[in-house]
């Protein structure tokens, strides 16, 4: 069983503003805690109805998906998300070396955020115009001894 407010599952639920989920509540679903999935532990945070992000942590990554399937991709190297246009481009010149890498395809993200009712709010309905512009989002971050870097990039075609 998961601690709602530990590790890495409460980094992820602290993130979320639950007012500014239009009344979604944050829980936890217990009967989808974990899953074995390509030889790692799969963890599930229930958003609302429908709609859950999955993690896992393995081999010095912290993957977070809103796919079990995409996380076993990831565990089993069967698919390389390097290879994917919007990856590309929103991640393009960023250093060999890393310290943290961040992607996704906002306009997947925004679809699922309609389908669960998360975009209903006023003002989600007036940015909302201008969110479906954006297609991925990347960051990338570098640490030296004194520094870091992070570069945000937004793909709008």
């Amino acid at each position: 069983m998961l601690e709602p407010r530990g590790g890495v599952i409460g980094a992820i639920a602290g993130l979320l503003d639950p007012p500014a989920l239009s009344g979604v509540a944050v829980s936890l679903i217990p009967g989808l805690a974990d899953q074995q999935v390509g030889g790692v532990t799969v963890h599930e945070l229930g958003l609302g109805p429908g709609l859950q992000v999955d993690y896992a942590v393995f081999d010095g990554l912290v993957v977070v998906s809103t796919s079990i399937a995409a996380i076993d991709q990831v565990a089993s190297r069967s698919h390389s998300l390097a290879d994917e246009p919007a990856y590309k481009t929103a991640l393009s010149g960023r250093p060999d070396r890393v310290s943290s890498v961040l992607f996704t395809d906002f306009s997947q993200l925004l679809r699922l955020g309609e389908q669960t009712g998360l975009t209903s709010g006023a003002r989600m309905r007036e940015l909302l115009p201008d969110l479906t512009k954006v297609r991925a989002i990347g960051l990338s971050s570098t640490s030296g001894e004194r520094d870091t870097t992070t570069e945000l990039r937004l793909e709008i075609p």
